[in-house]
């Protein structure tokens, strides 16, 4: 793959009919791109939609929804002229917060020195 080849997009697209935000911007190969996340972030609150996260990649957008019951239909297809893509928050694949119990209280929790010094002073 070339520098200017993007991979496969991630996510699932939505329909058409869902409307698209932020359409006087140009989002393709946008150099500064501030604005679009700005324009995604304020449009989600509005609709009361919870994401996690947003990722460009030149020609899509990949919005991470927190919740799977998302009322799909309220989800835009397009923000500033490129397609919206969308996945779950536990497709991720990061691991869950880990919630605290009295187990983790007392597990000792040892690290050899050895080992980070060792890592420390690779060059």
């Amino acid at each position: 793959m070339g520098p200017d080849q993007y991979p496969r997009p991630l996510g699932t697209p939505v329909p058409g009919k869902n409307g698209s935000i932020a359409g006087e911007m140009n989002g393709r190969n946008m150099k500064h791109w501030k604005t679009l996340f700005v324009a995604v972030r304020d449009h989600f609150e509005a609709i009361e939609v919870s994401i996690t996260e947003v990722m460009y990649w030149n020609d899509y957008i990949l919005i991470v929804l927190e919740h799977r019951d998302t009322d799909l239909p309220k989800v835009p297809c397009k923000a500033a002229t490129i397609k919206c893509m969308y996945l779950y928050e536990d497709e991720m694949g990061r691991p869950r917060s880990y919630q605290p119990t009295t187990d983790f209280l007392t597990w000792p929790l040892e690290i050899p020195t050895i080992a980070l010094t060792n890592f420390c002073n690779q060059d």
